[in-house]
């Protein structure tokens, strides 16, 4: 499983209920962004820790 592939699925799955409306009904919108957001933040944390990974054998 690729990392943060579960974030997405949901992002994916919520965005596509907030697109299918007229408007934000039952908050599917709001929903889509802060799934959005947690994807994103997963991905950022995953690249962060890539870097101090390749940083490792420079720093110790």
């Amino acid at each position: 499983m690729a990392v943060c592939q579960s974030e997405e699925s949901d992002y994916e799955s919520v965005a596509s209920r907030c697109s299918g409306m007229n408007g934000d009904r039952f908050g599917a919108c709001r929903e889509a962004n802060m799934k959005f957001n947690l994807w994103q933040g997963c991905l950022m944390e995953e690249s962060i820790r890539q870097q101090q990974k390749a940083l490792g054998g420079i720093l110790n």
